[in-house]
């Protein structure tokens, strides 16, 4: 944002602006924010809910769905996890690097991304590890409760 500020104000008051800094953005800021940040907002639950919906489930309903869509989450973005560090390896060891003034390499951006999301999988393999054991202890107390109805 500083940079950002910085360009803009070197290019509308002194005709002259900070180089590449679009590119510095895009390639490494960019992506350490968003991918660095991902599992903080999953810790804290900050992401997209359909809230008029999930309100009305009951407590073992939602945990079955979270338990559903962590797997599903931790499978997708596993895969892209490892893509994105094979990827960011292979550009490594190749040394690609931007084209323009300023050569930057790629392959630390496409690591950031992989490593981002691996963190990110780790903290929702930790929830879905909380969330079975809630649905476990759940059905032990329900089952419990019919078994002592019966007896």
């Amino acid at each position: 944002m500083i940079l950002v500020t910085a360009s803009t104000i070197g290019r509308y008051l002194f005709s002259n602006p900070i180089p590449n800094v679009v590119t510095i953005v895009e390639m490494y800021l960019m992506p350490l924010l968003i991918f660095g940040a991902a599992s903080l907002v999953q810790r804290n639950n900050d992401h997209i809910v359909v809230d008029a919906l999930h309100r009305r489930f009951q407590t073992r309903t939602k945990s079955l769905i979270s338990v559903i869509s962590l797997a599903i989450g931790i499978s997708i973005f596993g895969l892209i996890s490892i893509l994105s560090i094979q990827e960011g390896a292979i550009l490594t060891i190749e040394g690609s690097q931007t084209s323009g003034q300023l050569s930057l390499p790629i392959g630390p951006s496409w690591l950031i991304v992989g490593f981002g999301l691996l963190v990110l999988c780790a903290r929702m393999f930790e929830q879905l590890i909380t969330n079975l054991l809630d649905l476990i202890a759940e059905y032990d107390s329900s089952t419990t409760e019919l078994f002592s109805r019966w007896v």
